[in-house]
């Protein structure tokens, strides 16, 4: 076999197009072992990468599961929180009744002092206690409110990522107040409004 003459590097490239057992022996000894075996290199990255994803994925999805029945226990917390006002609002109007039929009998006993006394004492009492019920049902819609606010704060979280996809971004990590503070104290904020 008569050896290929080389003139240019176009039949350089022609010979190791005809011989590619030339252009691996070529490439092993130009390139380093390193350069050969980095694509093997970034194929198991990849791999093990998107394995990575999976799993987080995964955690993901379960932790939405547990957030949705999160969001079903507080549902339930919220309605029977519900009943519980409507129940108090339903006493509430009893004692009103009751208020009522004891101003009637202090009107039959407009001529006796003695017992117009115990009367007034009655509706005091009637009183403060429909001021305690109504401290109770202002307490109940002042418990709810963090609930509520959970509820809310756990649903966002949970379609965080659906609303990072549809404004064209890629949620990274959701920070926590001393994260978001940190993170404003040390960047210039002049322009931006509290």
């Amino acid at each position: 076999m008569q050896a290929p003459e080389i003139a240019t590097v176009e039949d350089l490239v022609r010979i190791l197009n005809e011989h590619p057992q030339w252009l691996e022996a070529l490439r092993e000894r130009l390139l380093t072992r390193e350069l050969l075996a980095l694509p093997q290199q970034l194929a198991d990255f990849a791999a093990a990468t998107e394995r990575r994803f999976e799993a987080v994925e995964r955690q993901l999805q379960t932790q939405g599961a547990q957030l949705q029945t999160q969001g079903a226990q507080l549902q339930t917390q919220g309605a029977q929180l519900q009943a519980q006002g409507a129940q108090l609002q339903a006493q509430r109007g009893q004692l009103e009744a009751q208020g009522r039929r004891l101003g009637k009998v202090e009107d039959r006993l407009d001529g006796v002092e003695g017992r117009l006394g115990k009367v007034e004492d009655r509706l005091g009492k009637v009183e403060d206690r429909l001021d305690g019920v109504e401290g109770q049902l202002n307490q109940l819609r002042i418990d709810i409110g963090p609930l509520k606010a959970a509820h809310v704060r756990n649903a966002a979280r949970s379609v965080a990522d659906a609303i990072a996809e549809e404004q064209g971004v890629e949620l990274v990590a959701i920070l926590d107040r001393q994260e978001l503070g940190a993170m404003l104290r040390s960047s210039d904020t002049h322009g931006i409004s509290k």
